[in-house]
């Protein structure tokens, strides 16, 4: 996972196909446990894979409206189609990941 300022990761997830923002912090245990077997589902499916460290950015948690870490958020052409937080459920993210939203889907429904 790679590491930007809070515009240019702003800009990548806008313009990537698919892409994965990690959240996390540097006095978390659980975000360093995690984040290798998040890392890893990236790589298999081909991500983009983008990572925040709050401590280091604080105000990207009120731009992504992260309240607990880690977090894990998941774009589809530049739109948040799914979001899990403290508890990663890594079989659900996987099959999130396995079926995005197509580029033309009414975000409205999905969220119903």
């Amino acid at each position: 996972m790679n590491t930007y300022p809070l515009a240019q990761t702003l800009e990548i997830i806008a313009n990537a196909p698919e892409a994965l923002l990690y959240l996390s912090a540097t006095n978390c245990g659980v975000c360093h446990a995690i984040k290798p077997r998040v890392q890893t589902l990236a790589e298999k499916h081909a991500l983009t894979a983008l990572e925040i460290n709050l401590s280091e950015q604080t105000e990207a948690a009120a731009v992504f409206e992260v309240l607990t870490i880690p977090a894990v958020l998941l774009y589809a052409h530049g739109k948040e189609y799914h979001r899990q937080a403290r508890f990663i459920d890594l079989q659900a993210l996987e099959q999130q990941i396995k079926q995005p939203p197509l580029e033309h889907t009414d975000y409205a429904e999905i969220f119903k």
